[in-house]
């Protein structure tokens, strides 16, 4: 008896290392950079899902026609992979209005947008998105802070998105705020940090504008730097998803 008690703490030790072994693993392979073949996969993978989804997207109209609410998928240990479409306000039955594609591995990755009149990439390095929209450089932004930079790395403005804590079920937040978005001196918009994926715990979420109180007068660039940071929206909700599953 006392062999078999002693073989079964043997077990279970040699069980909770393996499990601390594979943890470990996990953790050292996100930390990482890309390599060259994931890199290449990951982009591949984008390229194909954007091109497959913007067929079904409907015309453009105005940010504030953007829900909070996604459907899409999730998923991959190492590298992860979420893609999926952000919905319309006015036609909630249709495929929807903005396609994201986020591949992320620890810190880094990046995000890709598209609309029906719009084509966007952040890359995401650690807490900085830098951000290209239609082939142009069009600055960064500070993803702690929300502190807005020029291609010229000069502060134009900030997002002032909630950094507290959240009620939430699972990776789905129960409570969402507005926060301002600045430029140039001046609040252009409002958008929501409670984006959700479809699903039973969404709530009002596709009854609710992403971006609201937007500013009749848009520049060019006010309207890209809004869709940059709707997209962002996509980025905290993968991140808050992933952090859930870290903890089980």
């Amino acid at each position: 008896m006392e062999l078999l008690i002693a073989a079964a703490f043997c077990g279970l030790g040699l069980f909770t290392i393996l499990a601390f072994g594979l943890v470990f693993l996990l953790l050292l392979r996100r930390s990482r950079p890309y390599s060259a073949q994931e890199m290449d996969q990951v982009e591949s993978r984008a390229s194909d899902f954007i091109s497959q989804a913007a067929v079904g997207l409907l015309p453009w109209g105005s940010l504030a026609d953007l829900s909070c609410q996604w459907r899409g998928t999730r998923g991959g240990l190492i590298v992860g992979k979420y893609r999926g479409v952000i919905k319309s306000l006015s036609n909630p039955n249709a495929p929807g209005l903005l396609a994201c594609y986020l591949s992320l591995k620890g810190t880094r990755g990046f995000l890709h947008l598209r609309t029906s009149a719009h084509e966007a990439r952040l890359g995401i390095e650690a807490n900085v998105a830098q951000v290209t929209v239609g082939g142009r450089f069009l600055g960064s932004i500070r993803l702690d802070q929300g502190t807005i930079f020029d291609g010229e790395g000069q502060p134009i403005g900030r997002y002032h998105r909630h950094r507290g804590l959240r009620w939430q079920i699972g990776s789905a937040p129960l409570s969402s705020r507005y926060g301002p978005v600045e430029l140039y001196g001046r609040t252009v918009a409002e958008v929501n940090d409670g984006l959700s994926r479809s699903g039973p715990w969404s709530g009002d979420a596709a009854r609710r504008p992403l971006v609201r109180n937007l500013a009749p007068d848009l520049s060019r660039d006010e309207e890209n730097w809004l869709l940059a940071i709707a997209g962002l929206e996509f980025y905290h909700c993968a991140v808050r998803w992933r952090n859930r599953r870290a903890n089980f």
